[in-house]
């Protein structure tokens, strides 16, 4: 593909033995030992995978099965997606949750390498041969990753992308026309990013929107994604990991990924609720897992007349919920509560074209929806690398 910026695999300098420990490069940088560095995924794939968190809270209260999305730019090079790192605890016993690190998440969409994603999948973990299975195949998962399965972009029949509200809205697709490559390849060559150079690797690119801003990872897309979805996207409207590349589609001139409908008031009911309970009650049993560092119950000592666990939550529903991380319970819960508000967004599954909120599934739902989820396979040797 032709780069419209030198992007380079880590240097022979940054290769280190499989036994380093794993090292920050700076404030919002991991690194370590990827013990793999290449796939089966080629230019162009769509990689789903299904781990914990806060993001499955969600989608699985809506039974929904990928919870994450990558698209690569080759079988040992690069790849794009979104994500945001944990926020920050305070000693505020009012606002446990730094705001900014929920209202301006970051590092939202960004381009690193492949021994990066590994690690951001795997750690410092050795998966070997075992095979990570797909949503169809069950089995045992070799750690880290509950599930994972990749989607070809070249379907080999004519198929069709879908422009909303143009006058003739269908655009035909002859086969062979590798659509997934295409969207991979403008958002590689997207002009608009910046640089992060680090003692480690040859650096980490974060995209920036068509105003300059930093596409931040924005959690109140689950909530409403706004025009992101029709290739409308400014700083402060931000992305998530499927609709990043529901953008690029659109953008590339490869069709658009839509939903069908809203999902239900039950629906949005449910997964408000988990996603509550799911956080105040680790924050009140003083375990680890989710969305706070494990040491976060630590801040609410202290603080008599405050509950702590229960601000903490409420910044996050209201960042989830209406793109603000008050503390008051009022806000979100008017939301949940609210059946004229219903979440209207393309997840994971959406985007792989399986998934009945999509306006269409299979041919014609995306540049992916064509096909069946295929097993990711790694290989490769070892290699330092870093992510932000």
């Amino acid at each position: 593909m032709m780069l419209a910026k030198s992007k380079r695999w880590v240097s022979a300098a940054a290769m280190v033995v499989a036994t380093a420990a794993a090292a920050p490069a700076g404030a919002d940088t991991t690194c370590g030992v990827a013990s793999k560095t290449a796939w089966n995924v080629p230019d162009g794939g769509l990689v789903i995978s299904r781990t914990g968190g806060v993001i499955r809270v969600i989608l699985d209260a809506v039974n929904e099965w990928g919870t994450h999305t990558v698209l690569s730019n080759g079988y040992d090079s690069w790849v794009t997606h979104a994500t945001a790192t944990q926020p920050g605890q305070q000693d505020a016993c009012s606002v446990p949750i730094k705001r900014t690190d929920l209202s301006n998440a970051t590092p939202g969409a960004e381009q690193v390498t492949l021994p990066a994603i590994y690690w951001f999948y795997f750690g410092s973990r050795n998966i070997g041969s075992a095979v990570i299975p797909t949503r169809t195949s069950g089995g045992t998962s070799p750690g880290g990753v509950d599930g994972m399965e990749w989607y070809s972009g070249n379907s080999p029949d004519d198929d069709w992308g879908y422009y909303q509200d143009d006058a003739d809205p269908w655009v035909f697709f002859p086969g062979g026309s590798n659509r997934g490559q295409q969207v991979a390849d403008f958002e590689w060559n997207w002009p608009n990013y910046g640089m992060f150079g680090t003692a480690a690797t040859d650096g980490i690119y974060r995209i920036q929107s068509d105003d300059g801003n930093y596409m931040r990872y924005s959690f109140y897309q689950y909530m409403n994604m706004r025009n992101v979805h029709k290739g409308n996207a400014d700083g402060n409207t931000g992305v998530v990991c499927s609709t990043l590349h529901a953008w690029g589609s659109w953008r590339s001139g490869q069709g658009g990924v839509l939903p069908f409908s809203t999902y239900s008031q039950a629906e949005k009911v449910n997964a408000a609720n988990s996603l509550y309970n799911k956080i105040h009650g680790e924050c009140d049993s003083k375990t680890g897992g989710n969305i706070f560092s494990s040491n976060f119950w630590k801040i609410s000592i202290g603080c008599l007349g405050y509950d702590v666990c229960a601000r903490a939550s409420n910044e996050v529903l209201n960042e989830f919920m209406i793109d603000s991380p008050s503390t008051s319970d009022d806000y979100w819960r008017n939301v949940r509560n609210d059946p004229n508000q219903l979440p209207y967004s393309v997840s994971p599954d959406c985007l792989a074209g399986w998934n009945n909120k999509c306006y269409a599934t299979g041919g014609g739902s995306s540049p992916w929806g064509w096909d069946y989820g295929r097993t990711v396979t790694w290989s490769g040797s070892t290699e330092y690398a870093c992510w932000e």
